[in-house]
């Protein structure tokens, strides 16, 4: 049987109630549309389809079940292509530029402090809420469905949550830093750095951690950009 103009916009409706991701509802209004084919004419409409979900789905439940696993795995694929993008930067061809960007760093917190604080405030503050903002605006206007996507929720979590844990593993070593030196009555890094000639540069362990922090970051947005890249690229092939 071939759906009618109106029963298309039935099951349209009724799939854009029932389904809660993007991906899931396009994926099922296909299979309900090409199962409709095999079947023949004189029946109702809704009867066929609700036999469709049943036979294929297992009734609505089935298709809750559907949507977490798709979820899941779209989860997964995020996940894995966020440690492929942090790998590349341990590689043998890109380990020298991640040296220079340390470099780079560990030169601005010595010369231009008030840079690096400000370049620590981009990364940290700044660069999440512009990633997501870009992000929202793109993808509201790829689809033709105002739903949410299945990979909504984890890119939110890679973008903001990753960078809330590396602020607080900075913050913590950076108590357990100050632990140590009053402990050991290790002067402060700008006190220290005083004291130490210029050719023989001492770099304390604040600065160190601050550079590999900064640096985590850059990499990390990096990491995260690619992957918005490639999202962007497949909802334009969708379209």
């Amino acid at each position: 049987m071939t759906p009618t103009p109106q029963e298309k916009q039935w099951l349209c409706d009724y799939l854009y109630q029932t389904m809660q991701y993007r991906e899931t509802f396009e994926e099922v209004y296909d299979h309900i549309l090409l199962a409709l084919d095999h079947l023949p004419r004189p029946q109702f409409f809704e009867s066929a389809v609700a036999k469709i979900i049943a036979d294929d789905f297992g009734s609505d439940n089935g298709l809750y079940d559907l949507e977490q696993n798709c979820k899941r795995a779209a989860n997964r694929d995020i996940v894995k292509q966020y440690l492929s993008c942090m790998r590349i930067w341990a590689n043998t061809n890109l380990i020298l530029l991640t040296g220079l960007i340390s470099c780079f760093l560990g030169l601005l917190i010595f010369k231009f402090p008030i840079g690096f604080a400000i370049l620590s405030f981009i990364c940290f503050l700044i660069l999440p809420v512009l990633l997501f903002l870009i992000r929202k605006i793109v993808v509201y206007f790829q689809r033709d469905y105002r739903k949410a996507s299945l990979k909504d929720e984890i890119t939110v979590h890679i973008t903001f949550r990753i960078t809330v844990f590396i602020w607080a593993m900075g913050g913590l070593i950076s108590w357990i830093n100050r632990l140590r030196n009053w402990i050991f009555k290790i002067p402060d890094a700008p006190a220290n750095m005083v004291h130490h000639s210029k050719l023989e540069p001492q770099f304390s362990v604040g600065v160190l951690i601050a550079v590999g922090l900064v640096t985590w970051m850059i990499l990390h947005f990096i990491a995260v950009v690619k992957i918005y890249r490639r999202e962007f690229k497949a909802g334009m092939m969708a379209k």
